[in-house]
């Protein structure tokens, strides 16, 4: 994950793990999880922590194939 230094902190997107992205946004987590474990959905991962998600790209991917994902 690259960090671009030139945006205040507060502009930086809030990270959740899978499991709490799939409930902020209303999918189900099985949905979500595949979507991430197939690389569909950009993750990041800090050392050997969860694996974390911004929900603004869960979403921009949900548009782009049509958000089909209940």
């Amino acid at each position: 994950m690259t960090i671009d230094q030139t945006k205040p902190p507060n502009e930086f997107p809030e990270l959740f793990t899978v499991k709490q992205a799939a409930n902020k946004i209303g999918i189900q987590y099985r949905a979500l999880l595949e979507a991430v474990n197939q690389g569909a959905v950009p993750h990041y991962r800090l050392n050997k922590s969860r694996r974390l998600v911004d929900p603004s790209e869960v979403l921009n991917v949900m548009k782009c194939d049509g958000g089909d994902h209940d």
